[in-house]
């Protein structure tokens, strides 16, 4: 990428959960919903200013798990138009 912002940082996905109420110590709560999201500075920002000005090139430089959680943040990053790719070694 030769125009544009390049942002590098942690990346980390939140599961939020919902719950009925709020326990006493030592009692427990239903789980009503539970919703996944990626957050943390990279992930946040990168998303934050597709979403400000899709025309801006982006570039998310993070390392990602080769497991679900990691194949959910690259979508997420994929589906803003930020690139991912890692450029080669000249």
């Amino acid at each position: 990428m030769k125009k544009g912002i390049v942002i590098a940082g942690n990346l980390i996905v939140d599961y939020v959960k919902n719950i009925d109420s709020y326990p006493e110590q030592g009692m427990l709560a239903n789980i009503q919903s539970i919703k996944r999201c990626i957050g943390g500075c990279a992930a946040n920002t990168s998303v934050d200013l597709a979403k400000i000005d899709p025309s801006l090139p982006l570039q998310c430089i993070v390392m990602l798990g080769d497991d679900e959680n990691g194949q959910y943040a690259l979508s997420v990053l994929n589906i803003n138009d930020i690139d991912t790719e890692v450029p080669p070694d000249n």
